[in-house]
């Protein structure tokens, strides 16, 4: 078995870790301006125009396409 003193030790470490990454949780979230700010952190931004022949998501292909079956065996479900 560790040491007690040891073992103190690693509790104190921990839990004072535990509360210095859960301050900068809580700092980062509400706010963030109080944060030195890094200069390679930041993305570009760039806002692209909705065109008007966009193509169907594949998704919502597959759930159309699916749908009919999906659907009679939900109907046979309820009849049984």
């Amino acid at each position: 078995m560790p040491s007690s003193r040891m073992y103190r030790l690693w509790l104190i470490f921990s839990q004072a870790a535990t509360i210095a990454v859960a301050a900068l949780f809580v700092v980062s979230t509400f706010r963030p301006e109080w944060l030195p700010s890094r200069a390679g952190a930041q993305l570009p931004v760039s806002i692209a125009q909705p065109s008007s022949a966009a193509p169907m998501p594949v998704a919502r292909g597959l759930a159309l396409r699916l749908r009919p079956i999906t659907t009679r065996c939900s109907a046979q479900r309820l009849r049984s």
